[in-house]
């Protein structure tokens, strides 16, 4: 049995609000994501999301598409022309709807756990992967 071709291509500025309502839609049910983000519209995510597609020379965004429409979209951090920095990287602002604290323990853990494991290291990293359709 065949489904619908699936194209991956590179992710463009303007597809961005569409990524952060599949974040939006794929973390919809999760619990901690409502205590983090109660109110979220994926306004900010969005805003968060186009800085890093612009300024982070790190990042690698792919988008899955089926009959033209956005159904999923990879994240990925590649630190393979230099290694992953030691220092702690700041935390983005979550927004006003967000629980900061909560936010800044959830995602600041991870960011700590990966710096202790893989800084002056080459690697990679994924940041996300979503699907929706």
């Amino acid at each position: 049995m065949s489904g619908p071709e699936i194209n991956l291509l590179p992710v463009e500025a303007s597809d961005i609000p569409t990524l952060a309502k599949i974040n939006d839609i794929g973390f919809a049910d999760e619990a901690i994501d409502k205590l983090m983000f109660p109110k979220s519209d994926g306004g900010l995510l969005a805003s968060h999301m186009l800085k890093i597609f612009s300024e982070d020379s790190t990042a690698r965004f792919m988008k899955a598409v089926i009959d033209g429409q956005i159904v999923g979209f990879t994240q990925w951090h590649h630190y393979h022309d230099f290694p992953l920095p030691a220092e702690a990287e700041p935390l983005p602002n979550w927004g006003p709807d967000a629980n900061g604290v909560l936010c800044d323990l959830y995602f600041g853990t991870m960011k700590k756990l990966r710096r202790e494991h893989m800084a002056g290291k080459k690697c990679s990293g994924k940041y996300c992967t979503y699907a929706y359709r």
